[in-house]
C-alpha cells in the first residue's frame, strides 16, 4: 500500500503564525494513531509547541511531530504585525509619566522615579542631534530632575544605540518581554472562571486594598506610584476581593483598540486557584467593552509562570526591550 508523504514545514521561526500540525499519538498495532491540530503556534520551546486553539491551548512535542505547514492568518496575526514602534507607542499611552518631553525621535520620560517606563527615554527616531550630544541632554535632563539617566531599548529596532551606548560605558540591568494578544481570541481560549470564584470587580481608582495588594518589583507602593497608576482619562483596576480582602489586582487601560494590562497580581496563599485567569478574563472583557481589540503587556524574561498563563489564553511575545544606565 503507498504511504503518504509528509512534510515538516516549520520552524520555531513561525511562532505567531496560524498552522496545521499532524502529530503522533500512542503506538497502535499497527503504528502509530495521529491527530491533526489547527491553530497558532503561540511558543516552540524546549521541544515542545504549544499551539492556541478554538477549544483550548495543544501541548505537541517535537518529536511526535509527522506534518506542519502554515494556513491562512489567524486574528492573533494582526497584532504580532504591529510594529514595535507602534506597540511601544500604545505602551507609552497606557503606563504614561509625569513629565514628557521630545528631543527628535526620542521621548524624555520622568515620573518621580516610580517605574523603569516612566522614567527612561524611548527612541522611536532620530533624536536630531549627533548622539554625544543627544547623551549630553539627556543626561542634563534626567539630573535636572534628581533622576539617574535610562534608556529603555526596544529590540531589535535599538539594537545599534544600545551598541553604542555599550560602547560608552552605559550597562544593561534590566530585560522584558513584551507579548501581544487578540482579545477576542484570549477570551474564547481562557474559557470561563471556576464557578466557586467571587466576581472580578473593576473601578477607575485602586481601592485601598487594591493597593495593598501591589507590589511593585517585591516591593511597596511608593508616594509617586498612585499618581503614575491613574494617570490615564480612562484606567481600570480590577479587583477579586474574598473575605473581605482583595486576593487578585490587574490594572488595564485602553488606547487606539489596544488593551494595556499591567499590575496582575495575585496575594501569595490564593495562588494556583486559577486566579490569575480569571482576573484577566475580567480585564479582556472590560477592555473589549472599550473597543480594544488587541493587547499588549510586559512580562520578565525569568517570569515562567506569567509566561504560562499568557500563552495558555493565546498572547504570543512580539519584542524584548533591554534598560541601560550609566555605569
Amino acid at each position: 500500500m503507498h504511504q503518504p508523504r509528509y512534510t515538516v514545514a516549520l520552524t520555531a521561526a513561525d511562532v505567531g503564525e496560524r498552522v496545521m500540525i499532524r502529530h503522533a499519538l500512542d503506538v497502535v498495532e499497527d503504528g502509530h494513531s495521529l491527530s491533526d491540530v489547527v491553530g497558532d503556534l503561540l511558543s516552540w520551546d524546549s521541544g515542545t509547541l504549544r499551539i492556541g486553539t478554538r477549544s483550548g491551548v495543544v501541548a505537541v512535542a517535537e518529536a511526535a511531530l509527522v506534518a506542519g505547514r502554515r494556513v491562512p492568518p489567524s486574528r492573533l496575526r494582526r497584532a504580532l504585525d504591529a510594529s514595535v514602534p507602534e506597540v511601544q507607542r500604545m505602551s507609552a499611552l497606557s503606563w504614561q509619566a509625569l513629565e514628557t518631553e521630545r528631543l527628535g525621535g526620542w521621548r524624555l520620560r520622568a515620573g518621580a522615579g516610580f517605574t523603569g517606563r516612566a522614567n527612561s527615554v524611548l527612541p522611536l527616531g532620530d533624536p536630531g542631534l549627533p548622539l554625544d550630544l543627544a547623551i549630553a541632554h539627556v543626561e542634563r535632563w534626567y539630573g535636572d530632575r534628581g533622576l539617574r539617566p535610562r534608556f529603555q531599548l526596544p529590540q531589535p529596532d535599538s539594537a545599534a544605540l544600545s551598541t553604542a551606548l555599550g560602547e560608552r560605558g552605559w550597562e544593561v540591568v534590566d530585560s522584558a518581554e513584551v507579548l501581544v494578544g487578540d482579545v477576542a481570541q484570549a477570551l474564547e481560549l481562557a474559557g470561563e472562571s471556576p464557578r466557586d470564584l467571587a466576581p472580578v470587580t473593576i473601578t477607575d481608582a485602586p481601592s485601598p486594598g487594591w493597593l495593598a495588594g501591589y507590589h511593585y518589583r517585591g516591593g511597596q507602593l511608593p508616594a509617586a506610584g498612585y499618581t503614575i497608576l491613574t494617570h490615564h482619562r480612562e484606567p481600570g483596576f480590577a479587583s477579586v476581593v474574598e473575605g473581605g480582602r482583595v486576593v487578585a489586582i490587574a490594572r488595564g487601560a485602553v488606547d487606539a483598540g489596544w488593551l494595556g494590562v499591567t499590575a496582575v497580581e495575585v496575594a501569595e496563599p490564593y495562588r494556583r486557584r486559577g486566579l490569575g485567569r480569571h482576573v484577566m478574563i475580567g480585564l479582556l472583557r472590560w477592555g473589549q467593552t472599550l473597543g480594544a481589540r488587541h493587547a499588549h503587556l510586559q512580562v520578565a524574561v525569568d517570569n515562567q509562570g506569567g509566561k504560562g498563563l499568557y500563552a495558555r489564553i493565546g498572547f504570543a511575545f512580539h519584542h524584548r526591550y533591554d534598560y541601560r544606565i550609566p555605569q
